[in-house]
Formats: C-alpha cells, sequence, structure tokens
C-alpha cells in the first residue's frame, strides 16, 4: 500500500534528489579545506546543512551522501580552492587537519588533476613542518615565534617538537 509520504519520496528520488553516491570525493574535498583553514560550521553555514552532519562526513565515518549535498560541497570547494581562510577559527581547522594528516587539495591527484607548481610551499605534510620546525629550532627560535612563523597553533609546535625528541629552546633573561 502506497501512502503520500512514500509516494512524494518516490517522485524526488526518480527526480534525482534522493540519491546516494559515494562519499569519497565530498570526503576528500572537506578534508583539503579543513586543511586550507575551513571549519565545519562555516562550511555548513555556506552550503546550508549542520557542522555535525558535515564533522562526520569530513572525518569519513559516511559512506553515502546525497547528491544534492555532495554538488553542493563541489560547488563551495571549487569556489574556494586556491584561497586558503584567514578569518576566524582558521587556526583551529588548520591543526586539527595537520593532526589528521590531510592536505591541502593542491597535494591531491584525485581531486585536482593539475599538479600546483608551488605545491611544496603551500603544502604543509608533516615531513615538511618537522623539517621547517627542526630548522627553526636549530636557529634558537622558542615554539611560539615558531608557531607564528608557520602560521600554527603553539600547541601543534610543541607536540610535534617533543615527537622529534627535539628540547625546547629557553628564553634569554636579562
Amino acid at each position: 500500500m502506497r501512502t503520500h509520504a512514500n509516494e512524494s519520496r518516490y517522485r524526488r528520488i526518480m527526480a534525482g534528489a534522493d540519491v546516494k553516491v559515494s562519499s569519497q570525493t565530498a570526503t576528500r574535498m572537506l578534508q583539503a579545506l579543513s586543511a586550507a583553514g575551513w571549519g565545519c560550521h562555516q562550511i555548513a553555514a555556506e552550503i546550508g546543512g549542520h557542522g555535525h552532519h558535515i564533522s562526520e562526513l569530513r572525518a569519513g565515518n559516511q559512506d553515502l551522501v546525497k547528491q544534492s549535498t555532495a554538488s553542493r560541497i563541489t560547488a563551495f570547494f571549487r569556489a574556494r580552492e586556491g584561497s586558503p581562510n584567514t578569518g576566524h577559527g582558521a587556526k583551529r581547522a588548520r591543526a586539527w587537519a595537520m593532526k589528521q594528516r590531510w592536505h591541502t587539495a593542491h597535494c591531491w591527484d584525485d581531486i585536482v588533476t593539475d599538479r600546483h607548481p608551488k605545491c611544496r610551499d603551500q603544502c604543509f605534510g608533516v615531513r615538511d613542518i618537522d623539517e621547517k620546525i627542526r630548522a627553526l629550532n636549530a636557529k634558537g627560535m622558542p615554539d611560539t615565534k615558531i608557531a607564528q612563523a608557520l602560521d600554527r597553533t603553539c600547541s601543534n609546535i610543541t607536540f610535534r617538537r617533543r615527537a622529534m625528541g627535539i628540547p625546547a629552546v629557553r628564553k634569554a633573561t636579562a
């Protein structure tokens, strides 16, 4: 027996509104946006969704996503592909992406097919960050100054430095 709700859902499915697609591309795009400083709540506000849903999708906890949601994520991603976020929450989003080892779109062949010429300078992979922390620490720079230089949080720099076994630089007292 068909009800009105079932009939309405059937019409939406036939029109392509509720079709579910693989979430892999949307997940990778959301991870790349996080690496560029875009938080889940900012993305959700722009595409018309909920921050928790975007967070779950970004973490890879959903296998399927509605075609309409995937299309809105793709449009948001394409519009902001080359522009990192410098607004509220950008440092936090970048620090979270770095902790999760997510990279910007320039580092991923399956999102952007042409390699960006400045990929090494713009994509802060874990090894690149470690090298820069090691070099700046060797110059006698404290964690706070390293964090400012690399546009990261101080706690992130401290965590990476400790993981590499590098001692902290003490401030000179006069």
